[in-house]
């Protein structure tokens, strides 16, 4: 007898074309799993009332279907391409505006000089040009060499400098000839009207005994998002679905033809960066999360087995930092309710033009930031910030910053 090993197996998705119709044949993709309880089917335990005098009870009955999916990985660029997407309620990912130059009309052939963490122009509007705060630019000239090809995030735009987390080399200036690019591809959360709900068909495919579990009408509703030191960056989606089933039999496996994945290098905690506008860049962050959650439910109905959707719910973003504590102004931030913005960036090691994903976060106050107290033992005090969803909203400032609740950007 052929048993079912831990490991032979994938996880593959498809988008579907539309609610109760599954996808099938090529063009699905095998997610890169750790784990994670995986697909589970779940029936109602409905017991009879009915009244014995041999004190027995008959036998209840299977009440309504339903599916739940949960699955641990770890952050790779590209393979959740389709998962942020869905979960934001975008149609595709956005692809990168074109290089702002001295060319470009906004700018009025302005010349640019560099001086810490800024870059100054003679002229022109970069506002006007394009530039959002919370972008992650690129620079192919005008900046110092070992800037160039280098990730940097914009925290701060004005008409003539942008401000970015990172110190660059000073270039006094003037440099008449340059351009910069918001690199690669965005999300941001759809404008009413334009919001998506994609319907996916999953398999998860056991190798060792050829028969897979293969589920159609499938909602992804939620990330949860986990940095700790000496650790990966731990990305883990998960979702609902109506409880249909997709019949399979042995031999009739694998379900989808060839799936595929792209072999990606996972991002740990050594390749990120947190940036909090209060502060700067944070190099003391212990641990980090961030959930998006869209509140997928599955109703039940009299004479179905499986539910006839799944609503969802406007978007609840939770954040989670713990950061060494060198001073009050996170306390200060929490006690006078200031609006603060957060971008994570994770860099692919190794890479050249260096590749990355930012997750940033543009308007939220705190709910806590509370010390771990005095104690007689040694070690350093940390400092724990918590933001509820309560605490978390659409960015209404317009402008430099994009009317969106969250923004994730990659380089390809």
């Amino acid at each position: 007898m052929t048993y079912q090993s831990n490991w032979n197996g994938y996880l593959a998705i498809k988008a579907q074309s539309a609610k109760g119709t599954a996808a099938s044949g090529s063009g699905a993709a095998i997610i890169p799993i750790n784990g994670g309880n995986g697909l589970r089917l779940a029936k109602k335990a409905v017991s009879s009332g009915q009244v014995r005098q041999d004190r027995m009870t008959i036998r209840g009955r299977h009440g309504t279907q339903g599916i739940t999916g949960a699955w641990n990985s770890e952050l790779q660029l590209n393979n959740f391409d389709t998962i942020l997407a869905a979960v934001i309620g975008a149609s595709a990912w956005t692809a990168a505006p074109a290089a702002i130059t001295q060319a470009t009309g906004a700018m009025s052939s302005a010349t640019i000089s560099v001086s810490g963490s800024v870059v100054t122009a003679s002229g022109g509007s970069f506002i006007t040009a394009g530039v959002k705060v919370f972008d992650t630019h690129m620079w192919a000239s005008g900046v110092n060499s070992a800037d160039q090809n280098r990730p940097l995030n914009v925290v701060a735009v004005t008409a003539n400098t942008i401000t970015y987390a990172q110190t660059l080399t000073t270039v006094a200036g003037p440099v008449s000839t340059w351009s910069v690019q918001a690199k690669g591809h965005s999300l941001i959360n759809p404008a009413a009207g334009s919001i998506v709900k994609p319907w996916f068909t999953i398999e998860e495919y056991n190798a060792d005994i050829d028969q897979s579990i293969v589920v159609q009408d499938f909602v992804f509703g939620k990330i949860d998002m986990t940095l700790q030191p000496d650790g990966m960056f731990m990305f883990n989606p998960s979702g609902v679905g109506t409880g249909q089933v997709v019949a399979e039999t042995t031999g009739a496996s694998p379900y989808f033809t060839t799936p595929t994945i792209s072999d990606q290098i996972p991002l740990s905690s050594i390749d990120a960066q947190l940036y909090l506008s209060d502060i700067g860049a944070v190099p003391d962050l212990t641990a980090f999360s961030l959930t998006m959650d869209l509140g997928l439910t599955a109703p039940a109905v009299v004479a179905a087995d499986f539910s006839p959707d799944v609503p969802d719910s406007p978007m609840k973003i939770n954040l989670s930092m713990t950061t060494l504590r060198d001073s009050l102004t996170r306390f200060s931030d929490f006690l006078n309710e200031a609006t603060l913005g957060l971008s994570i960036m994770a860099t692919v090691p190794g890479s050249s033009p260096t590749d990355f994903m930012t997750f940033s976060v543009p308007n939220f106050t705190l709910g806590s930031a509370d010390g771990s107290g005095f104690t007689k033992g040694g070690g350093l005090m940390t400092e724990v910030l918590t933001v509820p969803a309560d605490l978390v909203g659409k960015d209404i400032r317009g402008g430099a910053f994009d009317p969106t609740m969250i923004k994730v950007q990659r380089s390809t």
